[in-house]
């Protein structure tokens, strides 16, 4: 009985050629379809933005921003790809590293991502770039040829296990040595047709490795010239590199790159350059238009890549030339690359020609689309470095003006006339704005003609013949008074647009452009300064700001010297007017002290009997007209001191007195005085060992007078009391009494002189109102002042303040 193995006989199963197509077909599309994206960072590795990541993945800036990009990683690649970064940016090396990547779609697909960091002049790096390119299909197709192989190793293994089976077998199997031997012809030439895959999968994988490596030399291509435009801040250099070394390596005959640039003024125009033709191919041609060839360029709409330019469909319909016009080069093969910033801006387009139909490859766009990139990015840079070029002059205009304003309103503060005023502005003015030429004029009282108060730099005889000219001649100076702002001209041909009458004579002058500025206070124009430029001017946004801030220190100096003037004129009539009272009242108190003294004497020769004997009413007579002349002389020299005081006249002694010698020696006199109108006088226990900076007498006049006013205005069982005080440095001296008191209205008025506070009190207690004005001016002449605190109905206290005495110093005798 014979044993058959129920496997034996039984064939290996083949690979499926559809598959091994279906494999190759894939690595195909991964050699011919994989897209690059450019990607930057900032020095330290954090991202800012990555427009293509977000295209890629949907997520938004925010996410992106930072190390947000990692969330878009599968998660089991994330570790993986987040510790190959940290590497490259400890090592300040290559970055290199594969990943999945979710969609927007939410699917996942194969990435590799490539980076470098870049160095600048210094050896410092100041950003990270690099690329990201899409191997899901070569992905697919090693995971399919691992499959397929290992398939294959399996089929192998069972075949070789089937030939040892058949071996083992063979003794028992001489009827089905045939079969075996069919087997083992299908066997071998499944063998054979393995190692035709093999073989073929070993070219696919071959090919595959030299698409990378041509992609590799296509993002190292890429990064040196990245390199190179990003190392360069000079615009012009940036897009003369960026068009040549595009025009080389995509095959073009000839390229141009067309860009928008800024001047100072920040006004925006369209420069180009070229490469591998002549400036001169080009002069002659008006700047791209905006027509259906050029427009998704220079709206960043995309790539613009044909074969043949003249079949194009979108090519020859707009006038007037309905294409290329007459004598420009031949252009079949047209390829147009849009420059884009990071926010979306045009900054301008790369486009190149060849004569011939089909020259640009796919190749060639993506290797345009990478430069475009890098030009993008050191545009960017340049403009950056640019504008901080023109901040940092602007700053530096601006500190030096706002230098110059500083000295111009120190100097200002000294102009006494307007001639003065004219000379510091014209003079700082033309300094600050790099004028050539200054001047100042003003207006007359009605406002209709000017006067040139200063000039410089203007020759003869323009200075002389507009010395004085109507405000209606027609000039910018006039336009600035009208309107009441500024006028900047930046030529002759601007002047002769605007202002014809005056033309021929502004060009007489030799100067181009020129700048004026009204001066006006509270509304009203005062006049105008004016600045000439031999050469014509882009004038900075600064200036304006400047010639009004000049403007206003002219108008507010102007103001100054007109005040000036006027306070002058004011202080002469006073000190004349002074002078005059001064001269009256001292020639009127010599007059009347005169007469005065004569009566007293003849009083006093009566009283003693010399013109015979007298009765007791006669005697009672010649008191009162006694007592009446001595009011009066006392008036009269109260009038006197007040006018010596005015004029500065009047001599001090200050010297260190002993401060109750002098209150013993008021007290003395007043104290009669209190007791005869029935009131209590009294005094404190201060002043004993206290020495004051004074002038003896002076001081015994002004407490005579504060005690006497007390008493005077101080009923019949009133009080009046003096007391003192050393607190630091002063000495306080107050006088007290029960009085009538002042109005809380009144108290400022009290010290003025010939002021009474109530005239219908004084007149019953006689005085000029000159007592108190008198004493304050004699305390503020030593040093110190007179103060008054008082309630109505209720009484005063009048203080005498006055410096102490030095400690080391002896005291004045007595």
């Amino acid at each position: 009985m014979s044993h058959t193995d129920p496997d034996v006989g039984r064939r290996a199963p083949t690979v499926p050629m559809a598959e091994v197509l279906r494999s190759q077909a894939r690595l195909r599309a991964l050699v011919e379809s994989d897209a690059v994206f450019v990607w930057t960072t900032d020095a330290d590795g954090r991202v800012d933005d990555m427009p293509g990541w977000r295209r890629l993945t949907g997520q938004t800036r925010d996410e992106v921003r930072g190390d947000g990009w990692l969330a878009a990683i599968h998660p089991d690649d994330r570790p993986a790809t987040l510790l190959a970064w940290d590497t490259a940016r400890q090592r300040r090396g290559t970055y290199r590293t594969e990943y999945r990547l979710r969609l927007a779609d939410g699917t996942y697909r194969w990435y590799q991502a490539r980076g470098v960091p870049l160095p600048g002049t210094d050896g410092a790096i100041y950003e990270w770039a690099g690329t990201l390119h899409d191997v899901h299909a070569r992905r697919q197709v090693e995971a399919e040829r691992d499959a397929l192989v290992q398939g294959l190793e399996r089929q192998r293994a069972e075949a070789e296990a089937h030939l040892l089976a058949a071996s083992e077998l063979a003794a028992q199997l001489q009827g089905q040595a045939a079969e075996a031997e069919h087997q083992m012809a299908e066997m071998q030439a499944m063998a054979e047709e393995l190692e035709a895959t093999n073989q073929q999968l070993a070219a696919a994988h071959a090919a595959a490795e030299a698409a990378l490596e041509d992609e590799a030399r296509l993002v190292e291509t890429l990064h040196r010239i990245g390199v190179s435009l990003t190392s360069e801040t000079e615009l012009s250099r940036i897009v003369q590199a960026a068009t040549d070394e595009a025009t080389t390596l995509t095959g073009a005959q000839f390229g141009a790159f067309f860009y928008n640039v800024l001047n100072d003024a920040g006004e925006s125009y369209m420069l180009y350059t070229l490469s591998g033709v002549p400036r001169e191919a080009f002069e002659g041609f008006p700047m791209p238009r905006n027509t259906a060839v050029f427009s998704p360029t220079f709206h960043g709409e995309g790539v613009v890549r044909s074969g043949d330019i003249l079949k194009d469909p979108r090519y020859g319909h707009t006038a007037p030339y309905h294409g290329m016009p007459r004598g420009h080069l031949p252009v079949r093969s047209y390829l147009a690359v849009p420059v884009v910033g990071h926010t979306g801006e045009v900054l301008g387009g790369l486009f190149f020609g060849h004569a011939e139909p089909d020259m640009f490859t796919e190749r060639a766009e993506r290797l345009a689309v990478g430069i475009a990139g890098w030009a993008s990015v050191s545009i960017e840079n340049a403009r950056l470095h640019d504008a901080e070029r023109r901040a940092r002059a602007a700053a530096e205009r601006a500190a030096e003006r706002g230098q110059r304003l500083l000295e111009v309103a120190g100097r200002m503060a000294r102009a006494l006339s307007p001639a003065q005023v004219a000379e510091v502005a014209v003079e700082h003015g033309m300094r600050a704005i790099g004028a050539d030429a200054g001047a100042m004029a003003l207006l007359d009282p009605a406002g209709a003609e000017f006067t040139m108060m200063g000039t410089r730099g203007y020759p003869e005889p323009s200075a002389s013949r507009f010395y004085r000219f109507p405000v209606t001649l027609g000039a910018p100076m006039s336009d600035a008074v009208l309107h009441k702002r500024p006028v900047l001209v930046r030529d002759t041909a601007e002047w002769r647009e605007r202002f014809p009458r005056t033309a021929d004579a502004a060009a007489e002058t030799g100067y181009e452009g020129y700048a004026t500025v009204p001066i006006v206070a509270d509304g009203r124009a005062l006049g105008a300064l004016g600045f000439s430029f031999r050469a014509g001017q882009t004038f900075d946004p600064g200036v304006d700001v400047f010639l009004e801030t000049l403007a206003g220190h002219c108008a507010s100096a102007l103001e100054r010297a007109r005040l000036y003037e006027a306070e002058r004129d004011a202080r002469d009539e006073a000190e004349q007017a002074n002078r005059a009272k001064s001269q009256f009242l001292a020639s009127m108190s010599h007059e009347l002290r005169t007469p005065l003294n004569a009566i007293g004497g003849y009083v006093e020769l009566i009283e003693l009997g010399l013109r015979g004997p007298t009765t007791p009413q006669q005697m009672t007579d010649l008191d009162r007209i006694k007592r009446a002349q001595q009011h009066l002389l006392g008036l009269i020299n109260d009038v006197l001191n007040f006018a010596r005081l005015e004029a500065g006249k009047i001599a001090f002694n200050l010297a260190d007195v002993p401060l109750s010698e002098v209150l013993d020696e008021v007290e003395a006199l007043i104290e009669p005085q209190a007791a005869d109108r029935g009131i209590l006088y009294g005094r404190g226990e201060g002043g004993a060992g206290v020495r004051v900076r004074a002038d003896r007498e002076k001081l015994e006049q002004v407490l005579l007078n504060l005690l006497s006013n007390a008493v005077k205005f101080t009923g019949p069982g009133g009080q009046v009391r003096m007391d003192s005080a050393q607190v630091g440095g002063q000495v306080r001296i107050r006088v007290r009494d029960t009085g009538c008191g002042i109005p809380p209205e009144k108290l400022d008025a009290v010290f003025e002189p010939f002021v009474q506070v109530d005239p219908d009190l004084t007149r019953t207690r006689q005085g000029t109102g000159l007592g108190l004005a008198i004493s304050r001016e004699l305390a503020r002449a030593m040093g110190g002042d007179l103060t008054v605190e008082s309630t109505l109905d209720e009484g005063s206290t009048f203080t005498v303040h006055l410096p102490a005495a030095d400690p080391g110093a002896e005291a004045a005798p007595a």
